[in-house]
């Protein structure tokens, strides 16, 4: 909520500031307000304390507020229901309960109608993930001659705020992707609001006052010069974070199993054993949008446990990104154990322990008992049961 985050404390100290944040509505059974955005483009919190509401919401899409603002000119508005328009796309019925809470995105066109008597508490904000929906509404508000008193109070001064605030955020790397989105938006109309110094300017409270205290806090000279210094610092904030992100696009990872020799060890009759199986690892990541590393990795897989920790520690020492992934095996025919007298063999160093599964279905990848059917060993790493579909573990 930038009244909390944005609006000087000394002025809110001395009640200079929007009054919207709290409210309390008593509304008889049968009351309906009829389809509006709320003043400013403002997010709104809403609150059954007893009663219900139900909410028709439309999206604000460029479509939809255009039809709503012809729709706000037309001569028989009272006779249209918006929603009828063939050109309104999406409505939303929503019904809100006693104890249930519904918040209202920037922008939304709404009608709210009150089944019961209800009590409801509630509050409107204006934030930094929806600036340019803001700032659409504040001029559908001066283009359909909305009264100043059901604007939002200070939109203007807020704006002005606003600017001075994200410049100084992002110069400190202290915003986030989203809340730049409307930055240019804003610059614009801060731009245009520009007004020269004059004797309204010594007034607290007014909007060149306000203009100037903020250009003082971003060691601005004129406007111009602070609106130029928003976009440029925008402009390199994405690309500072494009840089940043681009190193870690495109992670690609490419398996190769060598298996070796495979024979029949002596050790336990009809027991499959890899001979020294190799393992390749490719890495590649992207460190700019326009240029690529590759990274290979090769290694003698012997044991079960060490080597996995190795190959983690490389990538991550020489990715700059935490890794946390696992290497599965397909199924093989060739590496299966069909038979077996005991619940524990070894394969390579690896212990692998049976577990009794039965199926209907004749597959290559499960056990060979050849109908098909009934209990077959399937063997499996340390004793750690795999799920099975289709043989594909």
């Amino acid at each position: 909520d930038w009244i909390d985050n944005i609006w000087p404390t000394h002025l809110k100290a001395i009640g200079d500031y929007p009054r919207v944040q709290y409210y309390c509505l008593t509304s008889t059974a049968g009351c309906y307000t009829d389809f509006h955005v709320d003043f400013g483009g403002t997010s709104v919190w809403y609150h059954i304390l007893s009663g219900s509401k139900v909410f028709l919401l439309v999206p604000p899409s460029k479509g939809n507020l255009q039809v709503y603002e012809d729709w706000l000119c037309s001569q028989n508005q009272s006779e249209v229901f918006y929603p009828d328009l063939p050109k309104v796309k999406g409505v939303y019925r929503v019904v809100l309960n006693r104890g249930q809470t519904l918040v209202i995105p920037t922008g939304y066109i709404h009608a709210v109608y009150t089944p019961e008597d209800s009590v409801v508490i509630g509050g409107n904000f204006l934030h930094g993930l929806g600036v340019e929906g803001q700032l659409d509404v504040h001029c559908l508000e001066t283009r359909t001659r909305v009264p100043a008193k059901f604007r939002f109070p200070h939109f203007v001064r807020m704006m002005h705020y606003a600017g001075a605030d994200y410049l100084k955020r992002i110069m400190k790397n202290e915003v986030c992707e989203a809340e730049l989105n409307g930055i240019d938006q804003l610059a614009d109309a801060l731009q245009t609001w520009a007004v020269q110094p004059g004797g309204d300017a010594d007034r607290v409270g007014s909007v060149a006052h306000t203009a100037r205290e903020c250009l003082q806090q971003c060691d601005c000279d004129d406007v111009t010069k602070m609106v130029n210094l928003m976009k440029k610092e925008k402009q390199q904030w994405c690309e500072k974070q494009k840089e940043r992100s681009g190193r870690n696009l495109k992670l690609s990872l490419k398996l190769s199993l060598d298996t070796g020799d495979v024979t029949k060890s002596a050790a336990s009759k009809g027991v499959m054993s890899l001979q020294k199986p190799k393992l390749s690892i490719n890495l590649t990541k992207n460190k700019t949008l326009h240029s690529s590393e590759k990274e290979q990795f090769n290694d003698n897989v012997n044991g079960h446990g060490n080597n996995d920790t190795a190959i983690n520690n490389d990538v991550e020492d020489d990715l700059d990104t935490p890794s946390d992934f696992k290497i599965v095996l397909p199924p093989n025919p060739s590496m299966s154990i069909p038979s077996a007298t005991n619940n524990a063999a070894s394969l390579n160093g690896i212990t692998m322990k049976r577990r009794r599964t039965h199926h209907t279905d004749l597959n290559p990848y499960r056990g060979s008992n050849g109908n098909g059917g009934g209990e077959d060993d399937e063997w499996v790493p340390g004793g750690r049961k795999r799920k099975t579909t289709n043989g594909c573990q």
